[in-house]
């Protein structure tokens, strides 16, 4: 009757309410919420992983122990060698010899973490075991005889890590995060001498440039000559022959 009434004035029927609508003003706010929430637990998963990567990365930079700082205690040493004998030298340093290397296993000389993660998957890193001292002195007489040579420092990572069982960008992180600043003397040393490597065969190419242009004037004095000689050869065979050509004629009017 109500809606009848307001139908004739022009007003629109009031709706009464659907008692039996599930419909909630508040549903799609709440999706939102839920849509947020999930990413901002993404991005915390993300960022609590890229830490705990960055962590393990730095653990794994300043773990490099060196025989001359194992002095007391003969079992880290062992631990640090391997199952080898381990003999003092006069100073209390402990020698790193490359047998001791041999004599352990590829598995005993890897460490791995594992970063676990809230989507499942698990963060593994896998490296060798730290940089011993002979491997450092290997590395870097590596790259001082490259630099010498007027070769290249990649070069030289490379063939050492032929030689360490590593690959070249791990050569190449040690040198460059360890090993550069401790070899700055003998770098500039080296290359000065591929300076003087690459002076001396600038100076060599410019004497065999050198060497090279005196031959080619020669060579085109020759020819000039050769072709002076040829004129002149030319020029002789035609006098001689107007001198016969005249005898003949002289001897024809006697």
């Amino acid at each position: 009757m109500q809606a009848r009434e307001e139908k004739k004035r022009g007003r629109p029927p009031r709706r009464s309410p659907d008692l039996h609508s599930s419909w909630d003003p508040t549903h799609e706010h709440v999706e939102e919420k839920v849509v947020v929430d999930a990413v901002d637990k993404e991005k915390t998963a993300k960022n609590m992983l890229r830490e705990a990567a960055m962590d393990a990365l730095e653990e794994m930079e300043t773990s490099t122990r060196y025989p001359s700082q194992i002095v007391d205690d003969e079992t880290q040493a062992a631990d640090f060698f391997g199952e080898t004998s381990v003999d003092k030298t006069g100073d209390g340093a402990l020698p790193a010899t490359r047998s001791s290397r041999s004599k352990n296993s590829r598995g005993a000389l890897e460490k791995t973490w594992t970063i676990p993660s809230d989507q499942g998957d698990a963060l593994r890193i896998r490296r060798y075991d730290s940089w011993r001292e002979d491997e450092d002195e290997l590395l870097a007489s590596l790259v001082l005889k490259h630099v010498a040579g007027g070769g290249t420092q990649l070069e030289a990572f490379s063939e050492a890590a032929g030689l360490l069982g590593r690959t070249a960008s791990a050569c190449g992180f040690r040198w460059n995060k360890a090993l550069r600043s401790r070899y700055e003397k003998e770098l500039t040393e080296a290359k000065n001498r591929r300076r003087e490597v690459r002076k001396k065969k600038r100076q060599v190419a410019s004497q065999v440039e050198r060497e090279r242009k005196s031959d080619m004037l020669q060579l085109g004095s020759l020819w000039v000559l050769t072709l002076e000689l040829e004129k002149t050869l030319q020029r002789l065979k035609e006098e001689i022959r107007q001198m016969k050509k005249k005898q003949l004629e002289d001897i024809g009017h006697h």
